[in-house]
This record gives structure tokens, sequence and C-alpha cells, in this order.
């Protein structure tokens, strides 16, 4: 390393030869933060918090039971989708429902937006399936979900790979006077070794062992890109594998994009030592985006009944009532996927879309290369309200100072 180590992190020199400025071209001196270890750390749960953790934990327990079994699958899957959506938001990725479902239903149909969005959701579902399944999570496993969620960029995104150069967080073109330079790249690969073996220890509650490796996370930003979705879907991942978020997640990065201000001095509350004031906040967000969570999967429901019965209440075995209890997860489908999601023949399944076609349940398009495919335009409909009033939702929070009017505009900058 051509550094010292620092009061505040690596010392490092900075020189630019290059640059549109004689600002960008200054030379000097700036550090590089160095976060604590957490593997083998000491880690306690100050007392005033254990209320509010496990409050926020019994939340997530009780989302999971809110529900009936028939439907269940496309709600938790809605949830997912609104999860991985609000995480797209705080990079200031957005994409209509419409061009998301057409996405899932043909990564190829969809644009570059909504693909990066459809991935998200994907490296979501990933690392709550993969590394709840695990007895030892890696740094290589943390890495998989990166790859996943940077997959439509191609191999100029790196995906899975850790950063070979220095990054820094601010609006400045030179790290000299950025607000925040996270560890020198020659440093990641053992803090995320380390962060493998925190993941993988059984002695901590869950909401608060999430919080931390999140925070650890961003604070490490280990990758070029893709640092915030990586880490929002790790948390995701931490409660799964507590059992507690699975079969439904509760959409936690909603609540943190609706107040991001809040959330960003969070973080920064983590790196200052003050965690205390990062899990007070991060509890109140887990236990409100459960909360919210069984909202909108109650609306949900409460619609999914409607359509039984506009189309008659078709007998449980069939295909038709199967379609109707899969729109919010499938709200764009052609005969194929209907076929193979089900594992009926292509001829069910078109039987079962033309029936709802006539109930007025699904619309049939052609798309531009000619295939043609329902869409369930109800659920796009719903989906644009709620997601409206997601990037509204208030956050009430007695402990913040400062609190701020949560966002409103569906491409907040990056974060």
């Amino acid at each position: 390393m051509d550094g010292e180590v620092g009061t505040h992190g690596d010392v490092m020199t900075w020189s630019a030869d290059e640059g549109p400025s004689r600002q960008d071209r200054r030379r000097g001196q700036y550090h590089a933060f160095i976060p604590e270890p957490l593997g083998t750390r000491d880690l306690r749960v100050p007392p005033d918090l254990v209320g509010g953790l496990t409050g926020a934990a019994e939340s997530v327990r009780a989302l999971q039971h809110a529900y009936g079994p028939e439907g269940l699958e496309s709600i938790a899957r809605l949830l997912l989708r609104s999860e991985a959506v609000a995480s797209s938001w705080t990079e200031g990725i957005y994409a209509g429902p419409r061009r998301i479902a057409l996405a899932q239903l043909d990564l190829a149909a969809g644009d570059r937006t909504a693909q990066e969005v459809v991935a998200n959701i994907r490296a979501t579902e990933a690392a709550i399936g993969n590394l709840a399944a695990l007895s030892v999570v890696t740094a290589d496993d943390v890495a998989q979900i990166h790859a996943e969620l940077m997959q439509p960029r191609g191999e100029e995104a790196t995906p899975g790979k850790t950063r070979r150069s220095p990054v820094w967080i601010g609006r400045s073109s030179t790290p000299l006077d950025a607000s925040y330079v996270p560890p020198r790249w020659e440093r990641v690969s053992g803090l995320m070794d380390d962060l493998g073996e925190f993941l993988s220890r059984t002695d901590l509650p869950p909401v608060f062992q999430a919080g931390v490796a999140h925070a650890q996370l961003e604070t490490i930003h280990p990758f070029a890109d893709g640092n915030g979705r990586t880490g929002r879907a790790l948390i995701q991942a931490v409660l799964a594998r507590h059992g507690l978020a699975t079969p439904i997640p509760p959409p936690v990065s909603l609540v943190l994009s609706a107040w991001k201000n809040r959330y960003v001095q969070g973080l920064v509350d983590f790196r200052e030592q003050n965690l205390s004031e990062w899990l007070r906040f991060f509890a109140l967000c887990v236990k409100r985006a459960a909360e919210e969570g069984g909202r909108l999967g109650r609306k949900a429901e409460a619609l999914q009944q409607q359509w039984l019965q506009r189309a008659g209440y078709p007998r449980r075995e069939s295909t038709a009532r199967k379609v109707i209890l899969g729109l919010f997860a499938c709200p764009v489908m052609n005969v194929a996927s209907i076929s193979q999601r089900y594992g009926v023949s292509d001829e069910a399944a078109r039987l079962a879309l033309m029936s709802l076609e006539r109930k007025g349940l699904v619309k049939q398009q052609a798309l531009r290369n000619r295939n043609r495919v329902w869409t369930a335009p109800e659920v796009f409909s719903h989906l644009i309200e709620w997601e409206a009033g997601m990037r509204e939702l208030p956050v009430d929070d007695p402990e913040a100072s400062g609190a701020e009017s949560p966002i409103r505009d569906p491409k907040p900058a990056p974060g």
C-alpha cells in the first residue's frame, strides 16, 4: 500500500495530470476509511434497542401469516417486486409496471431500464433463496447477488467482481473533497471475507444482524456500481436466514427510499460508531415495511376475490382460477408462459386466457415482433396507484430530527 494508516483510515495521495479544470488537477492527501471487522467482534444489543428490534422481527413474522394459502404466492411475488422496485428508485432507476412485467416475461423484449429493474427483482429473489440455505456464507455468495443484479449491463459492469480502483461518494470530481471515501480496493477482499463470516453468525438477533450487515457492505462499497441494491437485497437474505422473510419479504426498501436523507444519515451514523442511532432507525423501517406489506397484500387479496367473482368462481383446480390468482405475479403472459407455469397443455392455457378475456380480466395484444400476449390492465392501474403512494409514504420517526418530506420524484438522485 502506498500510504500509512492514519487516524481516519489509509492516508492516500491524489495526483491527476489530466482533468477539465485546475480543481480536478489538484494534488493532495485524503483518507480512505477502514471499517472495523465484524466476523468475531463482540457485539451487544444496546438495552434500549431490544424492544424496537424485537418488535420489528415480530412484525415481519406476523406478515408471513397475514393471508390465506390461495393466491399467497402471487402476493409474495408482488411484495418481492415492490421491494426491488423501491430499491431501484433509490438509485434513480424507474420503469413503469407494464414495462417491468413485459421484461419479466421476455427479458430481451424489455428496454434497458426495465431490464435493470427485473435484474434487481431476480437478484433479491436469489439472495433470499440462496443465502438462506447456506450454513456458511462467503464473499463469493455476496458477489453472486451483484452478478445477478448487473447482468443486463454486461461485462462492462464487471458483474460479481469487486472494484480495482478508488471510488468516492459525493459530487466532487476527486476524492479530495468527497463526503466519504470507502476503503482502498486492496482492503476490499479481506473486508468481504470478514463480512461473510459475520453473515454466517447465528448468535445475533435477525434485525440487528440485517442492519449491521447492510451498513457494513455500504461502508466497504466493494463494487464499482450496484452497492446499494446489493446491500438492500442482503437485508432480505439475512431475514430469510432467520426464517423471517419467507415466503413474504417485507418491502424494506420502500421505507428506506421514502426517507432517503434519514437513511443516508443513518449510514453515516454507523461509520461514526453511532450504532444505536442507525439501528433505531433501521428497526423502525423494518417494522413499517412489514405493516405496509400487510396493507398492500390485503388489498391484493381483496382484488383477487373480486376477480374470481367476475369470472363466475372457476373451479379450484381450473387453469382460469390459477391465472386469476397469479395476475399480480404475472400481469403479462402468453400461452407458453401459462403452460409452463401451471403444467398444462398449450390448448388449456389458450382456452383459459380466452375465457378471462371474455370476462374483461385480461386483454390480448400484439407486440412489435408479432408475438401475442395477454395483459391485465387492472393490475397495472393498481400498481401505478400503489407506487405513487409508496413514493409519498410518510415515515414517522420520533427519534429523528430534521425529518424531510417524503420522496415524490420517481427518479430520485443516485445514492
